[in-house]
């Protein structure tokens, strides 16, 4: 009976860290003991299973692969690649990107008291104290001036993503939330998100991250194709046919976004690529390391194309996490001094393959495609609800294109998107089926 107390007050320790992660990461600069104690008790959760003889997510063990390979392929770069090359960096912050998520969903797939929407909560909750308490008033006021600023967050492209992300789960989730709530709480949940709306949008609209906007717009148009191929009935009526969805408000509300998320975009990337004197020619240019200034085109140009010529030197096991900072400051291509302060790849799929090969980019992606597939399959089965299916129809082509130009796998602002969003969703496989 003690035993049965015992494992109960356990396993509502190990759900109430998980529920408030997303705060004690937003806003405590040392949560590396937290983090800790939910790895012990991820661990002892799984081996409990293992001893129930539970049977094991294919997403579990397609984690515990990669974790094992990146620790294998950790030692071995220590012994292989050359001292000057190797950053001997332990890849903490990899395995955070692609496993964390995990270890915040085993913590509440036997608590269907408990609602993967208190990871949205939580999480927007976090933004919301980390803007009031690490974002001055100078920045919303410099933000007006056109200085592109991070708000609290490494800089602008790690701020884009974070709201961008927020913005996608306030256009999916509102209208739900807002139907759990009556009254005085109604009023209240309505009133902070149309606080967090605004200030999303203004932050989005300000700091002017054309790969953010780029994502959004597929999002949207993602969005509407799912309304008409998938037919989700959104709002629990019968089900329409094409032409009633497309006829319908929601379908011209989606479109409606999208040309204002356009015009938005047009003028955000218009003023971009003017700062930065893109060009056809200086971007052709950039592939054979020839140019007048350094722009964040250029710089990316470099990296990827250089990136490409390390990873063909060592294609399945790579060079070492982190050992992209080394490769660029080892290739004389690189010898102009303005490239000192940068240290990635601005991609963080060749961040990957540099890093841990193409071996490990592929057991990267197969997690996510594998969480794809399981949604898919929950989704067939009429066990999804419709805006979870909406919201993974945005999220996903948004996330893979943004990573396409930045490093979100080596900084807290790809692993804090992964853990929230990945256990949100891989919850709503689990807790259902």
């Amino acid at each position: 009976m003690k035993m049965l107390s015992l494992n109960r007050y356990f396993s509502y320790i190990y759900a109430g860290l998980s529920v408030l992660l997303p705060i004690f990461w937003l806003m405590l600069d040392h949560s590396g003991t937290i983090n800790i104690l939910l790895l012990v008790f991820f661990l002892f959760t799984v081996l409990k299973d293992l001893i129930q003889k539970k049977t094991a997510s294919p997403i579990l063990t397609l984690c515990f692969t990669f974790l094992a390979f990146t620790l294998l392929t950790w030692l071995w770069h220590s012994n292989t690649v050359p001292a000057d090359f190797f950053a001997n960096k332990f890849p903490d912050k990899l395995l955070k990107f692609c496993l964390f998520f995990l270890i915040i969903a085993y913590s509440l797939k036997d608590k269907t008291s408990i609602s993967p929407y208190a990871l949205l909560i939580t999480g927007g909750i976090g933004l919301t104290l980390h803007l009031i308490f690490n974002s001055p008033l100078t920045d919303w006021y410099d933000s007006l001036e056109g200085e592109r600023l991070g708000f609290g967050f490494r800089n602008a492209q790690h701020t884009g993503v974070i709201f961008a992300t927020a913005l996608i789960a306030i256009i999916c989730f509102t209208p739900h939330g807002a139907k759990q709530l009556q009254g005085s709480y109604k009023r209240l949940f309505l009133s902070w998100i149309a606080a967090l709306l605004f200030a999303t949008m203004w932050i989005l609209i300000t700091i002017k991250v054309r790969a953010v906007w780029l994502g959004l717009i597929i999002a949207c148009l993602t969005c509407v194709v799912s309304i008409g191929v998938l037919n989700l009935n959104l709002y629990r009526k019968p089900q329409q046919t094409l032409l009633k969805v497309v006829a319908s408000k929601r379908a011209w509300l989606s479109i409606l976004c999208i040309a204002m998320l356009s015009l938005v975009s047009y003028y955000t990337m218009n003023d971009r690529v003017a700062t930065d004197n893109v060009s056809l020619t200086a971007l052709e240019d950039a592939t054979h390391f020839e140019y007048n200034h350094l722009s964040s085109s250029n710089i990316r140009i470099f990296s990827w194309t250089a990136a490409i010529d390390w990873i063909e030197k060592r294609p399945l096991l790579g060079w070492g996490y982190r050992s992209a900072d080394n490769l660029i400051k080892l290739d004389p291509r690189f010898s102009d001094p303005d490239w000192e302060q940068f240290g990635h790849l601005h991609n963080s799929y060749l961040e990957a393959a540099v890093s841990v090969g193409m071996i490990g980019l592929g057991l990267m992606l197969s997690i996510t495609v594998m969480l794809i597939y399981q949604l898919w399959r929950t989704w067939q089965k009429n066990l999804l609800p419709p805006n979870v299916t909406l919201f993974a129809c945005a999220f996903f082509p948004f996330w893979l294109v943004v990573n396409c130009f930045e490093s979100y796998i080596n900084y807290f602002s790809g692993y804090f998107i992964t853990t929230i969003v990945y256990a949100f969703l891989f919850l709503h496989t689990i807790q259902r089926s």
